[in-house]
């Protein structure tokens, strides 16, 4: 599969750094992102902002290098949009708390579509085309108790408890 990686040049503020920079667990975001697609992809083409997709026919991912996914997103990704074998854009539900609270406050990049935002991360089984559907990936998320205990001199306990969502 060809991986097309889109670059991001805007700095990201506080650090003045492009995020593909950025650390991930110690690694740089675009590491972390290679070394997600690394099963997956045979082939890469890195594109600045102006240039134009390949026209090439075959499986493909295209991919803006800010965009953080984990190894299991991905996967449940892939195996989706293969499994509809039409080409498909991450896309993300306004009713998935995960995401709502989140993700969305952080960034700016999603492009909202009705009761979706659209992340830049596609897929094309046979090359890029121009007509994309949105492919929902359930994060099943719930809501859990996070509880914190705090000593105290010289014998108190102090317990806060939140609510995630």
């Amino acid at each position: 599969m060809l991986k097309v990686i889109l670059n991001a040049p805007h700095p990201i503020t506080p650090f003045n750094e492009s995020a593909r920079d950025l650390r991930i667990q110690n690694d740089p975001l675009w590491l972390h992102q290679r070394n997600i697609l690394a099963p997956y992809t045979t082939r890469e083409l890195e594109l600045k902002p102006g240039q134009r997709l390949p026209l090439e026919r075959g499986e493909t991912v295209v991919y803006r290098d800010n965009l953080f996914f984990d190894k299991e997103y991905f996967s449940a990704f892939i195996n989706a949009a293969r499994k509809n074998k039409r080409p498909c854009r991450a896309a993300f539900s306004t009713d998935d708390p995960a995401f709502r609270e989140h993700a969305l406050p952080l960034s700016t990049s999603y492009t909202p579509a009705g009761d979706l935002y659209l992340a830049d991360l596609w897929y094309y089984p046979n090359g890029p085309v121009a007509d994309v559907e949105p492919l929902v990936i359930n994060l099943q998320a719930r809501e859990i108790a996070i509880i914190m205990c705090q000593l105290t001199w010289p014998t108190k306990v102090v317990i806060y408890c939140f609510r995630c969502r």
